[in-house]
């Protein structure tokens, strides 16, 4: 049991709230989720949020869609570092700011 707290509050910490539904769920929203190609190689850690905002957010399919391609455009980016930690400022700031915006109107809804 105390494993289940000391991950729920990992969870918690990471901005991931699942209650209210069941494990069957999360699970089935997971496997949906890494069909998409895209996503294949995304950590579970990555894979996480957009569960949690499907489930818990009520995200329809276009904007769990919509987030996977801007992660996958910051991924992309992540991978144009000059150095490690050192974005290349334009194309993933306003990747960042893209998805910062689109985030918080999801929240709004």
């Amino acid at each position: 049991m105390e494993h289940s707290n000391r991950q729920t509050e990992a969870f918690i910490d990471e901005g991931i709230r699942l209650g209210g539904v069941t494990i069957g769920q999360i699970v089935d929203t997971i496997d949906k989720i890494y069909s998409d190609p895209r996503v294949t190689l995304m950590d579970i850690t990555e894979v996480m949020p957009l569960v949690s905002g499907r489930l818990i957010r009520c995200w329809t399919e276009k904007e769990l869609d919509e987030i996977i391609a801007i992660n996958v455009k910051l991924k992309q980016c992540e991978g144009k570092e000059k150095k490690p930690g050192e974005f290349i400022r334009e194309e993933c700031g306003s990747l960042m700011k893209e998805k910062y915006s689109y985030l918080q109107k999801l929240k709004k809804k």
